[in-house]
């Protein structure tokens, strides 16, 4: 192993047959400093990183991930999950269940849950995309903010077969947002139609654990913009108002640290001075309504740039 350090950045280059050539691991950060009692060097602080657990390394797939056999004797039974992607921008999951040839239609049923910002604070309980085959049918659903819940998404080219003890999901990058990485587990179940309930359910990992998956072919960075919100939710004459859109990394799913922002703002076609700023991952343009503006319309637009790439919300008030 050899190391580097300068401008407060250490780089460790360590050999990947250290590691018996693994295509995923744990790592742990540990730094300390140590102070000379006059006898010896002795540790008095330390810090970790992460705190709590392994940050988890997974190299680009493809990548063959398993879950013991036999953990469920209803439902069928995920042993094996095979995941890879194309220069053509699809992610496909193959999932192998020795004891169910097929995926019958009426009483068995997969999931695929994907947590794209690897965050499990995000989503519903980290959960942003979903994909469930059932009764031969593909149901997919975005997590919307907003509402607070799954929102149905058509044409989001989602294709699942199942066959052989195979069941084949091949997902859109774009679905995904383009992130270079995202979490994700299966969940199997067999229903009773009779009394609506699950008889057995098998996820695949096991417990409350996730699979990591980095995507070979990666998109181009672009930025993405959520709807514009206002506070108060409407402008009041003489009152000042914020109008802020929530920008994202592709990349990441997450929100710009950094960049710029224009904002471009009339009511009635007159220019209204703005102040601009990104906060928290957020475009933020301010005005002070003007006292003379009640019952007229509020239209603006809002540039943001970050790391090169830009994206424009449009937007529209109705003063109070």
């Amino acid at each position: 192993m050899t190391g580097t350090a300068a401008a407060g950045v250490l780089t460790l280059a360590l050999p990947k047959a250290a590691l018996d050539n693994a295509a995923s691991f744990g790592v742990l950060g540990v730094g300390s400093r140590e102070q000379d009692d006059g006898d010896e060097d002795k540790p008095v602080a330390s810090d970790f990183a992460p705190n709590t657990g392994r940050a988890r390394y997974v190299q680009p797939g493809p990548l063959s991930v398993t879950d013991p056999a036999g953990d469920h004797d209803a439902a069928p039974d995920i042993s094996q999950v095979e995941i890879s992607d194309t220069k053509a921008g699809t992610i496909s999951f193959v999932v192998s269940t020795p004891s169910h040839p097929t995926i019958s239609p009426g009483n068995t049923w997969i999931e695929l849950d994907v947590d794209i910002d690897r965050r499990r604070s995000t989503g519903d309980d980290g959960v942003e995309a979903y994909v469930i085959y059932e009764d031969g049918g593909v149901y997919v659903a975005r997590w919307s903010a907003a509402k607070q819940d799954f929102v149905q998404v058509r044409g989001s080219g989602v294709r699942v077969q199942s066959s052989g003890g195979r069941t084949t999901f091949v997902v859109p990058r774009r679905f995904l947002d383009d992130v270079a990485s995202f979490d994700f587990y299966f969940v199997s179940g067999d229903w009773d139609p009779s009394e609506e309930v699950d008889n057995a359910i098998d996820l695949a990992p096991d417990g409350d654990a996730w699979w990591k998956y980095r995507l070979v072919n990666t998109a181009p960075l672009r930025l993405i913009a959520g709807a514009a919100s206002g506070k108060p939710t409407r402008p009041v004459a003489g009152k000042p108002f914020t109008v802020s859109v929530p920008v994202r990394r592709s990349d990441t799913a997450r929100g710009i640290a950094s960049g710029s922002v224009t904002c471009d703002i009339r009511i009635a076609g007159r220019s209204v001075k703005v102040a601009a700023r990104v906060r928290g991952g957020n475009g933020i343009c301010s005005i002070v309504v003007p006292r003379d503006a009640g019952g007229r319309i509020l239209t603006g637009s809002m540039l943001v740039r970050s790391s090169g790439k830009s994206i424009t919300t449009r937007f529209s008030y109705r003063v109070r």
